[in-house]
């Protein structure tokens, strides 16, 4: 499996403030990576890197073998869909219309949807169970229909990659499990490479190949949710004492917090 994302040594600060410090790691093609790690850590920066949303001091990105800097923004478009933790649209546009923004990039500004856009939104409104919500004003939908649509903006882009911030913060956890096997089946089916940044350890684990934990600005270890997953690497990023078992269903890893542990004690 080729790699579609190398960073090396890549590092930004704000006000002084190293942010990211010199992290370096791939991401293969086709995989489904979470980001996890502490307040703090640089995950949603990572995110705005990755994206080119913000300008790297020092490092580089390469987006299929190729210096994100080189890419018009167009270009990226079409290559990375993002969604961000929080967007909140000035105007009480209707769903099809929300999802119809994310063609921009093949169509202009002010420019009428062609036959082949009107294709496009069609099937990524099915493909993201919204065709029921088209005509629905954003303002009357819930913090779940949201969030999809929001992700079916994102898919209009035709991207190879799907970049999300904590798409799941705020959904209770129906609509939480929504989301995430939504993600699952997008990355299956359209065998979309995604990037998830998510403050929930267990969510990594069931639904992601591979984990990448920030701590401080940097890489603490990168790998399978098993090989990174273990009471002693998580001790090292959080802090806290946890016992770490086999979830009987998936098999996957599943964390417990060991109540009344700090680590100074």
């Amino acid at each position: 499996m080729d790699n579609c994302i190398a960073v090396n040594s890549l590092s930004f600060s704000f006000n002084h403030s190293m942010i990211l410090d010199g992290i370096s790691f791939t991401v293969p093609r086709g995989s489904f990576t979470g980001v996890i790690g502490p307040n703090g850590a640089g995950k949603s920066t990572l995110i705005k890197c990755l994206s080119h949303t913000l300008t790297t001091q020092s490092g580089t990105i390469q987006i299929n073998k190729k210096n994100i800097k080189e890419y018009s923004r167009t270009e990226l478009a079409r290559m990375i869909g993002v969604v961000p933790s929080e967007l909140a649209s000035p105007f009480d546009f209707t769903v099809y219309d929300m999802v119809a923004m994310g063609r921009t990039p093949y169509t202009g500004f002010l420019s009428l949807l062609t036959r082949q856009d009107r294709t496009v939104i069609s099937d990524i409104l099915n493909a993201t169970d919204t065709v029921h919500l088209q005509e629905r004003a954003l303002s009357t939908l819930s913090s779940g229909e949201y969030q999809r649509v929001l992700i079916a903006q994102a898919l209009a882009q035709e991207p190879e990659i799907l970049m999300l911030d904590e798409p799941t913060s705020h959904l209770d956890i129906n609509h939480r499990k929504e989301i995430l096997d939504l993600l699952w089946k997008l990355h299956v089916t359209k065998q979309l490479t995604i990037i998830l940044v998510s403050h929930d350890i267990n969510t990594a684990a069931d639904y992601c190949t591979d984990i990448l934990i920030l701590k401080n600005g940097s890489v603490l270890c990168y790998g399978k949710p098993e090989q990174v997953l273990t009471a002693s690497i998580i001790h090292d990023c959080y802090g806290i004492k946890t016992h770490v078992s086999k979830n009987p269903v998936s098999g996957k890893p599943v964390v417990f917090v060991v109540p009344g542990y700090r680590n100074d004690q």
